[in-house]
């Protein structure tokens, strides 16, 4: 059958459906789905419907959707879309005039108490020190969570009164209750009433309430609660397309804007489809709907040991790329999805090696990129090539950065030890090209030369990774111990170095050389709430709780930057508390002045830790300092002279360009006491880690310059 399927594919026209406006991995379901259409007597795959992006020059486009029969629901960004597209349907979609791109994204997958502490949670709720003025618990915020498998009735989501914390939640792939008016699909759950009828969004899943518990948990007497125990919290749990995120996005900030709160959103999900610089249909998406009191943050990825990435620059001769595909036991498929950078065409290959000598045996045609009407395709069959399975390639060309995008499909049936899957791709003089492995298989090389191994750089996932304006966050060590509840005098300790950075936590930059992920936070055994539905209770490693209704709800470990990324949520829906306009923006300066360096997170910032451990207390006196200052420095005299602090390291700098002679610093209370003079470089560094925390006036002069700033220390 297998060869039968294959032949179809071959015969089946791969030629124009509107092609050059669908995404390479429409292409491959369009014509899978014409091959599935010959092979049986129903036209069900026909009938299958998917939410995708769609990206249109002007309203006409829109109307043409609709006059097909498509739902159109609301504009999410200028010129962007999210329709309802029947299979059957699609390849006219694709036609229509002033409709430039239609893409689906990659498809979104799932991602305390030593976690607050190393975090500086505790002393952001208490004001440990008196600095900031009160504790922060994200009271009046609005926490938003993406993700799936959420115990709405949790004792972990009540507050001390036992009413639910749980405001909204839009259950997108629900049937059988009313639908967000605004959308149109799925369930709505907008009273107290209806979110604890239903319970839970799935009883198959446990990560939403592990999730939800880390960011914004309240139940005290386990000391597990989360960062943001007093926060509302809003859930979605999202359908099986990435258009489905951007509409969970604005369900979520719709919500906020109803009930006029900031709100942070919180995405423990990631893909390895797209472009990996924050041009893709959601992260533009992302970027647009930020802003004042607006904030998202996702997980990095979990992909940090794998070799899945591989940058190319081709120049003068060295014009090809050569690499082999790694199918570990049991696994099948994979998709290659290539991006160059310069915009020119390049050349893909699907080969099959024998990875002893380094030798093709075998060989699909090669697809120029440039051809967006065309594919490869070709099966390869154990008796002549030792290796069982085929090959599709496919492109296209964004319509808005102008590079292509080929995407290659690889089913691996069965293998000889000796045989690989393998790419050989051309390029042209001064073009850039990335590989990103979708099923985060390893790129190989088989110690053979002229093959290229794959990198662990570059893994951060799309989704939660790459958008400009998200903050991405990887994951440390936090903790190597578990208490059963049926064994609370035995605490287990597992072979974990705590504090180091986390190997699996993904690493940056973009395809664009940005840095991700801006910080890190707990993420290895983060202790927070579980399921009841569908957990074996003597097999959970944490405490239980008994509700005034003799129920017992549960806590566990897990391990993750989807742990990380809620750490994160949790301490900005606490700042927002204090300002409730935080950008992005300003929430990047208390992560970054306020972040933890040590000789685990090396040199920061870089590609593995960010700026470096979230320090939450740190960040929100820092922004304190930035808040009452409106700038990082303030010079009321000479702005050639600037003075600034990293409080978690104590240390204060100073700069002046062209000035060697020395300069004088002088700390002053904020009540104008006196309390230190120090005499250093013009352009150096003091060390203050001796002086107790707070807010201090800082006078530096040099010369005929003389500068004075807030700081905290």
């Amino acid at each position: 059958m297998k060869n039968i399927i294959i032949a179809l594919l071959a015969a089946s026209a791969f030629g124009p459906l509107g092609a050059q406006t669908l995404s390479p991995d429409l292409q491959i379901m369009l014509h899978e789905q014409q091959t599935t259409k010959h092979l049986t007597s129903t036209e069900t795959s026909e009938k299958q419907s998917m939410r995708l992006y769609v990206r249109y020059s002007n309203l006409e486009a829109l109307n043409g959707l609709s006059a097909l029969g498509i739902q159109v629901l609301p504009e999410i960004s200028s010129g962007y879309a999210t329709a309802v597209v029947p299979m059957d349907k699609l390849a006219e979609a694709a036609k229509i005039p002033g409709i430039e791109y239609i893409e689906r994204g990659g498809e979104p997958k799932l991602r305390m108490r030593y976690a607050r502490a190393k975090a500086q949670i505790d002393q952001m709720h208490k004001d440990a020190w008196n600095m900031v003025g009160k504790g922060y618990t994200g009271k009046g915020v609005v926490v938003g969570i993406i993700d799936t498998g959420l115990e709405f009735t949790h004792v972990n989501f009540r507050d001390a009164d036992g009413n639910l914390r749980i405001k909204r939640v839009w259950k997108q792939g629900g049937t059988g209750g009313a639908a967000p008016q605004k959308f149109g699909y799925g369930v709505e759950y907008n009273t107290a009433d209806q979110i604890k009828a239903a319970v839970y969004d799935t009883p198959s899943q446990t990560h939403g309430t592990h999730v939800t518990g880390i960011a914004a948990g309240s139940e005290r007497t386990t000391n597990l609660y989360g960062v943001a125990p007093d926060a509302d919290i809003v859930f979605v749990s999202f359908g099986e397309s990435n258009a489905d995120i951007a509409n969970a996005i604005r369900y979520i900030f719709d919500y906020a804007d109803e009930v006029e709160k900031p709100c942070v959103i919180n995405m423990s999900l990631g893909s390895h489809q797209g472009p990996h610089d924050g041009t893709s249909a959601l992260d533009r998406v992302i970027d647009s709907m930020v802003g004042p009191g607006r904030i998202i943050v996702g997980a990095c990825g979990n992909e940090g040991q794998n070799k899945l990435h591989i940058n190319k620059k081709f120049s003068g001769t060295d014009l090809t790329l050569k690499t082999m595909l790694a199918f570990p036991t049991g696994s099948k498929y994979n998709e290659i999805d290539i991006w160059n950078r310069a915009g020119k065409s390049f050349t893909v290959q699907g080969v099959v090696v024998d990875n002893l000598k380094g030798k093709v045996l075998a060989k699909t045609d090669e697809h120029k990129a440039s051809d967006t009407e065309g594919y490869a395709l070709k099966s390869f069959y154990a008796d002549d090539t030792g290796i069982e399975g085929y090959m599709i390639i496919t492109s296209s060309l964004d319509p808005d950065t102008k590079c292509y995008n080929a995407l290659v499909k690889v089913q691996c049936d069965q293998a000889a030890d000796s045989r690989k899957f393998g790419l050989i791709i051309k390029g042209e003089d001064g073009d850039e090209i990335n590989l990103w492995s979708v099923g985060t298989n390893d790129f190989i090389n088989a110690s053979k030369a002229g093959w290229t191994a794959g990198s662990t750089s570059g893994t951060m996932g799309e989704i939660g990774g790459t958008a400009k304006r998200i903050i991405s966050v990887g994951s440390f060590n936090s903790s190597n111990i578990a208490t059963p509840w049926w064994d609370p005098e035995n605490a287990y300790q597992l072979a974990i170095t705590t504090d180091i950075m986390s190997d699996f936590s993904s690493e940056g930059p973009t395809a664009d050389g940005r840095m991700k992920p801006e910080i890190s936070a707990p993420g290895m055994l983060v202790m927070s709430s579980v399921n009841t539905i569908n957990i074996t209770p003597d097999q959970v490693y944490g405490p239980r709780v008994q509700d005034t209704d003799g129920k017992y709800y549960y806590y566990d470990a897990d391990a993750g930057t989807s742990m990380a990324s809620p750490m994160v949520a949790g301490t900005i829906a606490a700042w927002m508390e204090a300002y409730p306009e935080l950008t992005p923006e300003d929430a990047l300066v208390g992560l970054r002045e306020g972040a933890i360096t040590d000789s685990h997170t090396g040199t920061c910032p870089n590609n593995k830790a960010g700026y470096g451990k979230l320090g939450a207390y740190y960040g929100l006196m820092a922004l304190q300092e930035y808040y009452a200052s409106n700038d990082k420095v303030i010079n009321n005299i000479d702005s050639e002279l600037k003075i600034w602090a990293i409080p978690s390291t104590g240390t204060i700098y100073t700069s002046l360009a062209g000035v060697d002679e020395p300069l004088t610093l002088t700390l002053y209370t904020i009540a104008g006491s006196k309390v230190a003079s120090y005499t250093a470089a013009a352009n150096g560094s003091i060390n203050v880690s001796g002086m107790p925390h707070g807010i201090y006036v800082a006078t530096a002069t040099c010369s005929d310059r003389t500068a004075r700033v807030k700081l905290a220390l």
